[in-house]
């Protein structure tokens, strides 16, 4: 199974490739693959030439690549069937990054039920015994300073770097990680940390889903996380007092690009009572702007390969609601664009969303709640809704998508609107005369 990774919902095939039921929407690539980057492209200028592209696949298919990809499949199976489970050791296996499929097409791997000990094994000694390397820390340190070092220079980064700034108010707590930052760590620290963040099985939740029956799994829980000592003042949850900024703020800033573009974030925030009925509402609107959005800007105005939406709705510290609107266009098309993204929320906010994007959202979830159900990582969502947020999916859930009317997802957009809580921010080309901020 696919899992969003935006907010890890599954993904479910679609006509153009897939989507979650929070209506992040993936497109697949005419030889086959997902292309799950969470930034949206505008043309051929963004992400890997196609030439690059061509000579890449060219080289892996011709096999030059494929003793590594084996070594590392068998290293996979190896260290997943317990094989080096006795050394007590914290391992990473393998970091994939974003790609068309080489490495994963040929890995896969499930926990089978006759391992669960061993990751019982595992799991008490990260808490009573954890292990720090400083090796470890150290290459860690190194390989993120050398990505910070490149990210400088991408333009996508300080994108996000200045979204997170201006949208918490320039807050210490939600700025991007920093050569500053990275450089003041120190390893001694570490022990202490993680003691603060493990500091015993009280104030966790273990779920458990799979093919494992009860009578099998509840003596290994006795013996492996009954047995991990409780501490005196379990972990809960602090608020940090960041919140997005009040009002509406915009800001434009350029950087220099070798293709330029303009990226262009709307985030809109506020307080919302924490509901299934809410949460789902809002995904039932960001579908519908969705769908607007596919037709006046993509496809009558061609002005970008396609609008990013993403609605979230939170409990802890407060219960708040963010939407999130992001694309790249080029500079003769943003202002156009811009006035486009604003009038279609004004738009359902006056007159409601078009009922056939509500009944299209409304089968779409509902084939999707029955797929999720037949997996594993779908209960495991639920669950981890139920008992860190109370929210009862599985008794609920159906009951409250048939009662989502045009309605409500209306009066969501109006306050929305209303709420008059919207954070602005453009990126545009430096150019000589302009140099960049």
């Amino acid at each position: 199974m696919l899992l969003c990774p935006v907010c890890h919902e599954p993904l479910v095939d679609d006509e153009r490739g897939a989507v979650c039921a929070g209506g992040h929407r993936f497109d697949r690539a005419r030889e086959g693959y997902l292309y799950l980057l969470r930034s949206s492209k505008s043309g051929d200028s963004m992400g890997d030439p196609k030439s690059q592209a061509r000579s890449r696949r060219d080289f892996l298919n011709r096999g030059y690549y494929a003793p590594l990809r084996d070594a590392m499949v068998e290293l996979v199976h190896e260290r997943a069937t317990g094989r080096a489970a006795s050394t007590n050791d914290p391992m990473t296996l393998l970091d994939i990054c974003c790609g068309e499929g080489y490495y994963t097409s040929a890995m896969g791997g499930v926990c089978s039920p006759k391992d669960i000990e061993t990751m019982l094994q595992l799991l008490y000694l990260n808490f009573t015994q954890p292990r720090f390397n400083k090796d470890d820390v150290d290459n860690l340190t190194k390989m993120l300073l050398a990505q910070l070092a490149n990210a400088k220079s991408n333009p996508d980064f300080l994108m996000q770097e200045k979204v997170a700034d201006v949208t918490y108010g320039h807050n210490p707590r939600r700025q991007m990680i920093s050569t500053e930052i990275v450089d003041k760590f120190d390893f001694e620290q570490l022990p202490g940390i993680y003691a603060k963040l493990y500091p015993g099985a009280n104030g966790f939740v273990f779920t458990f889903v799979g093919n494992i029956d009860p009578e099998t799994l509840k003596p290994l829980v006795e013996k492996y996380i009954g047995s991990i000592p409780a501490a005196r003042k379990p972990i809960n949850y602090v608020d940090d007092k960041a919140y997005p900024v009040k009002g509406e703020v915009t800001e434009e800033f350029t950087a220099p690009m070798q293709q330029p573009k303009v990226s262009v974030n709307y985030h809109f925030s506020g307080e919302m009572p924490y509901t299934l009925k809410n949460k789902m509402a809002l995904t039932f609107l960001t579908q519908a702007l969705n769908s607007r959005y596919l037709q006046s800007i993509r496809e009558e105005k061609g002005g970008t390969y396609g609008v990013q939406l993403m609605g979230s709705h939170d409990r802890i510290p407060v219960e708040t609601y963010d939407m999130h609107i992001f694309f790249d266009t080029n500079e003769e098309m943003a202002d156009e664009l811009n006035e486009i993204i604003m009038d279609e929320i004004r738009e359902i906010a006056a007159n409601g969303p078009r009922t056939e994007d509500v009944e299209k959202t409304r089968e779409f979830l509902a084939k999707n709640w029955k797929n999720t159900l037949e997996q594993n990582a779908g209960w495991m969502n639920y669950l981890d809704q139920y008992y860190f947020d109370g929210l009862d999916y599985i008794s609920n859930y159906e009951k409250v998508l048939a009662s989502i009317t045009n309605e409500d997802i209306q009066q969501l957009a109006k306050k929305i609107l209303d709420d008059g809580n919207l954070v602005h921010v453009v990126m545009r080309p430096a150019t000589a005369e302009t140099p960049a901020e």
